[in-house]
């Protein structure tokens, strides 16, 4: 059965990140929330309910993403590139072995978890990241559809039109991300 904000009288608010809304909820100022799968952890070990493990279910959804103005875009093309590259090589720096303790840091010091739960986070992570992070055609329309119920004018928008790949792919047919694997040692 299917859930209806209005109809079922849910809310949606902006919390805050996962570790507030963790937080929140253990302290019963939320009563439910999505959070990251290292924080749904947390919160099992602590009695609540776990009621689904959405990176379990293979469900296309866009959870993180990058967003410019086209107008900064069209001014800016080669700092959007920069930034870009140097967000990627972040990415591909935290999937190389070589890098794991460090990375673990960075997630305890950055989440305010202990190593073990880091741990988790990086086993995640590890699993988690695109090699080459195209746009989720898929995942935005699954994310659409879910703000429509809110917000019908959510339903007019085009996702097609949301989407500039045209960045990944330069850098992708460049080489970019074959050449930050093999610098980092990833198969």
């Amino acid at each position: 059965m299917w859930s209806f904000p209005n109809r079922d009288k849910i809310n949606f608010i902006v919390a805050g990140d996962d570790s507030v809304r963790t937080q929140a909820l253990l302290a019963g100022a939320l009563d439910a929330t999505a959070v990251d799968s290292v924080y749904s952890r947390i919160l099992r070990e602590k009695g609540l309910s776990v009621l689904a493990e959405f990176s379990k279910l293979n469900i296309p959804i866009s959870s993180a993403g990058i967003a410019a103005r086209n107008a900064f875009i069209q001014k800016n093309p080669r700092t959007v590139e920069n930034a870009l590259k140097a967000i990627f090589e972040g990415a591909i720096f935290g999937l190389a072995i070589s890098n794991k303790t460090a990375v673990i840091n960075i997630i305890m010091r950055h989440l305010k978890i202990n190593e073990q739960e880091a741990e988790e986070g990086y086993k995640d992570m590890m699993a988690g990241i695109e090699r080459k992070p195209y746009p989720s055609l898929d995942g935005l329309r699954n994310i659409q559809r879910l703000m429509k119920t809110r917000n019908p004018k959510v339903a007019d928008s085009k996702v097609e039109d949301l989407i500039d790949s045209s960045f990944v792919r330069r850098l992708d047919q460049s080489g970019f991300f074959d050449q930050l694997y093999s610098l980092y040692g990833i198969q």
